[in-house]
């Protein structure tokens, strides 16, 4: 691989030095972690290449491209799939210093930013001048707008507000010969498929994103919460689904088996059995009584009120489960632990959540909550976690994992709802997709003839 050109086509952004390939490995998929922890060797990229500009990355596709030299796009390393792994001879291009704010738009209520912004620098440019992305992914902190885009990224306020696909406007990507694809901002476009639609979800296969149009809100007005506890998911389930098909939509609606509950209950001091119910309303005053009245009386109904203080907690708490805790437990010798994040329609979700639970306990102790709710469903996100021999650990790991594709698969749901595939769930993907595997694999030979972008990912 001829990498030492890059010292002559990119003077001053390259990078050789050991600690900066390691970083660049992988991303936090926890299956890494684990083999890190037993000693195993990662594969490391030949290089790191930190672009400043666009036409930065457009030389070193062109050259890439020439070259036949893998490429692997970097944003925040967040990714819990595996999708920023080295597995060949391969380049890391880390996206960081494209991190500028081009344009805020106040009248039409858009903000255009390059793809390396990472979460808080882009939320507090738009809180200084009243606006708010309204997107937070568990990641926010470490995470960027291209990973969000490219994993098609849900955040804790999407049954308020939607996901990044709902979000986004416009794109710029570079192409894997280098050129430059801008589709239009518009509002709504006729114009045949939506080639911005196209690269959500593609984990850099397709193209390296490199700046994206959002729409943006204004700062709410007021923020208010309530919580509701209920002796069985199928009673909290059928309130959430008929509160939602009534048109309210909470920004955040999140719901808790019995284990989860448990402990999120513990944190605070409040006694109460059964699935914890926490809501979050916010916007104009007005508005956000009028939601909460509604949603008060049909969940009283069913439900016992317990004030506002868990779903207040868990405002304040949501970002404590973070990346060095997770990477903190993984480190312990013969430690398990990972989530799976599925969905599908209302009149199978109970039935996902039960044979996919059943799943899963029959080899580790797992625990879930329900999630990112939509007029025709919502999704489960299931957190396991647990301890064996440690020569067992990634044994046990994986078939955790097939167990509960499977189990998904069977009952219809999709594998991922916004963690994105990476390597992780390229197995079942195929399943999943049927015909449209073809479809999506003809494309990438067209797009990316020399399979110079994140290879063997996804696709």
């Amino acid at each position: 691989m001829p990498v030492f050109d890059l010292r002559t086509l990119l003077p001053g952004k390259i990078s050789f030095e050991e600690k900066d390939l390691m970083f660049h490995a992988g991303d936090l998929w926890p299956r890494k972690l684990l083999l890190q922890r037993q000693g195993q060797k990662l594969k490391l990229p030949k290089a790191v290449v930190r672009p400043e500009t666009i036409e930065d990355i457009q030389t070193l596709l062109a050259w890439a491209n020439k070259e036949k030299v893998a490429l692997i796009p970097y944003g925040g390393g967040s990714g819990v799939c595996g999708g920023t792994q080295v597995l060949n001879d391969s380049i890391s291009l880390d996206l960081r210093k494209l991190n500028h704010i081009q344009e805020m738009n106040e009248e039409s209520f858009y903000v255009r930013a390059q793809a390396g912004i990472l979460g808080p620098e882009l939320e507090n440019a738009l809180n200084q001048k009243g606006f708010t992305l309204n997107h937070f992914p568990a990641s926010f902190a470490i995470s960027t707008l291209g990973g969000w885009i490219s994993t098609r990224a849900a955040g804790q306020l999407s049954t308020g507000f939607g996901s990044i696909e709902d979000m986004l406007l416009a794109l710029t990507v570079v192409l894997a010969n280098g050129k430059i694809l801008e589709t239009k901002l518009t509002p709504r476009s006729s114009t045949g498929p939506s080639l911005t639609q196209l690269f959500l979800g593609s984990e850099g296969t397709l193209g390296v994103i490199v700046e994206a149009t959002c729409q943006i809100h204004r700062l709410p007005q007021e923020r208010d919460f309530l919580s509701f506890s209920f002796q069985n998911i199928s009673e909290a389930l059928s309130g959430i689904r008929t509160l939602l098909q009534k048109n309210i939509f909470p920004a955040v609606v999140r719901l808790y088996d019995e284990v989860d509950t448990q402990m999120a209950l513990s944190e605070i001091g409040v006694e109460a059995s059964g699935n914890l119910l926490v809501l979050v309303f916010q916007g104009e005053k007005e508005m956000v009584e009028a939601q909460k009245t509604v949603a008060k009386k049909l969940f009283s109904q069913k439900g016992k009120e317990l004030g506002e203080k868990p779903a207040r907690h868990w405002w304040e708490h949501r970002f404590d489960l973070n990346d060095k805790k997770m990477t903190q437990i993984l480190s312990q010798e013969g430690m398990l632990l990972d989530t799976i994040e599925v969905a599908t329609t209302w009149d199978r979700l109970e039935l996902l959540y039960t044979e996919m639970k059943k799943a899963i306990e029959s080899e580790i102790t797992v625990l879930a909550h329900f999630s990112h709710f939509y007029l025709t469903g919502g999704s489960i996100y299931f957190t396991f976690v647990g301890s064996t021999e440690e020569n067992k650990v990634l044994e046990k790991y994986d078939r955790v994992w097939d167990k509960a594709m499977e189990a998904c698969l069977k009952v219809g749901g999709t594998i991922s709802h916004h963690h994105g595939v990476g390597l992780l769930k390229k197995k079942w993907i195929q399943k999943e997709l049927k015909e449209g595997w073809e479809i999506l694999s003809q494309l990438k030979k067209e797009m990316d003839p020399n399979g110079i972008l994140n290879p063997r990912k996804l696709l």
